[in-house]
């Protein structure tokens, strides 16, 4: 756990919250060792869902570029939304 919470930048206690939430989940397992516990993907549909999940982000993080390119670039060509667009 220290390891990923050292390379994901969060906190132990917030990476071990996350780590529970997953395994409770059953998105991970774990195998106690000692002191030790590892930590490993439940199975191969889960590393397909995740890539899939990583995909979409990727996708819809290009969409917000790409609006926020278009709004710096004109400003007033964009419509505002009101509250209730989202209800729709």
């Amino acid at each position: 756990m220290e390891i990923l919470a050292e390379r994901s930048g969060l906190s132990a206690k917030n990476t071990s919250a996350h780590l529970r939430t997953l395994r409770d989940a059953r998105l991970v397992e774990t195998r106690r060792e000692g002191t030790y516990v590892y930590y490993r993907i439940a199975g191969p549909e889960v590393f397909r869902f995740l890539g899939c999940l990583q995909t979409l982000g990727r996708a819809r993080l290009a969409e917000v570029e790409r609006l926020a390119e278009e709004y710096y670039a004109d400003p007033d060509g964009l419509e505002p939304v009101g509250p209730d667009a989202s209800r729709r």
